[in-house]
């Protein structure tokens, strides 16, 4: 698929179809799955999991409108109207505001996950890129702080979190889903070898 990218959002990267490949492979067998996509950005996580699986319905939350409209622009050009449904928020606030609490088959999303004294250290083409979708806090795992508690709400029993996380946070990020009530599914690794996904159920 090509996606249009804007300075709003992240460009996306090959990492992030580790992420895609594990919630396809875990609601491939449902018949019509619910899923919210997280900090949507460019949209890319929730069309290509929308053009993966053609009877789900995929909730996209952002709380930049830029990044929104990019991520309905790249909705729009790959799929039908409603398979991708916008939503503007924090996390998965506004889902849950919608009623839609305990119904989600699952919850992914890429987080800001590097540590904001990081930033000025990376490789410079990031600074083309929003530092709300890079800047994760001062230990990189302020996201899956406030995202943990919300899926134990937004999940159905079953249902799974998954999130994508950055080199050597794995262990860290488990931890924190794990108290927050959910149970570690697993992990799984990029194309070079390093921790990228962490997934979590919410206990039936």
């Amino acid at each position: 698929m090509e996606f249009e990218v804007t300075p709003a959002v992240l460009i996306p990267r090959p990492e992030t179809e580790t992420l895609v490949e594990a919630a396809v492979e875990f609601l491939k067998d449902l018949p019509e799955p619910l899923v919210a996509d997280i900090g949507t950005g460019s949209g890319a996580i929730a069309v290509a999991i929308a053009g993966e699986l053609p009877r789900a319905v995929v909730y996209a939350t952002e709380v930049s409108l830029l990044a929104l409209r990019t991520a309905g622009r790249n909705a729009r050009r790959h799929l039908p109207p409603r398979r991708v449904r916008l939503m503007v928020g924090d996390g998965l606030a506004p889902i849950l505001e919608s009623g839609l609490k305990g119904t989600l088959d699952a919850v992914c999303a890429n987080p800001p996950y590097i540590p904001t004294h990081e930033l000025p250290g990376l490789q410079p083409e990031l600074a083309y890129e929003p530092t709300i979708a890079l800047d994760g806090g001062e230990d990189g795992l302020a996201a899956y702080r406030s995202l943990a508690p919300q899926s134990v709400e937004a999940l159905r029993p079953g249902g799974r979190l998954l999130v994508e996380v950055g080199a050597g946070q794995s262990e860290a990020v488990r931890d924190l889903l794990t108290e927050a009530g959910l149970s570690i599914a697993g992990t799984r690794r990029d194309l070079q070898g390093t921790e990228r996904v962490v997934v979590a159920g919410r206990p039936r």
